[in-house]
């Protein structure tokens, strides 16, 4: 089973009502989260015991509407995760695309480009990065189910 990325339903409980839930069912023996709040915002996360490096957060939102209150959630990983790819594939892109410009250079001056390995090499370890964090999002489907399902019964009340 595939889990969306994004969370989203309207309930007829109050934003306070929502999060006053979700900590009800979190303080259960047998609770499959844990969970931080602030007035408006939570994190829902897998316990620390369970958890792995591709162990995902669920951010949600409450926001009182005409039609009731809006909950909007979405899957991401933990920051470090998160930050190690944005950061790996700013430095590769940088990597190919100075490559590019200074093997365009040593051309137009009629020197050898050698500079040019850095292009490919770059869209290898482009799709490289790209590989393992889709590798990550699978494995990380079945505590997203885990956490889903967990907000889903809190917010139903049973």
């Amino acid at each position: 089973m595939r889990v969306r990325p994004r969370f989203r339903k309207i309930v007829s409980l109050s934003p306070q009502e929502v999060f006053s839930r979700i900590q009800q069912f979190l303080q259960q023996k047998d609770a499959p989260c844990t969970g931080t709040f602030l007035s408006s915002f939570a994190i829902l996360r897998i316990p620390p015991e369970q958890q792995h490096l591709w162990s995902p957060e669920l951010s949600i939102e409450a926001e009182e509407t005409a039609e009731g209150t809006l909950i909007r959630g979405l899957f991401s990983p933990k920051p470090p995760v998160w930050t190690f790819f944005a950061s790996l594939y700013f430095f590769v892109i940088f990597v190919g695309v100075a490559g590019g410009f200074y093997g365009l250079i040593q051309l137009n001056l009629g020197i050898k480009p050698d500079a040019f390995w850095a292009v490919p090499l770059s869209l290898v370890l482009l799709a490289g990065a790209y590989a393992t964090a889709y590798t990550g999002q699978k494995l990380s489907q079945e505590q997203m189910v885990t956490m889903r399902d967990f907000l889903e019964q809190s917010l139903n009340g049973k």
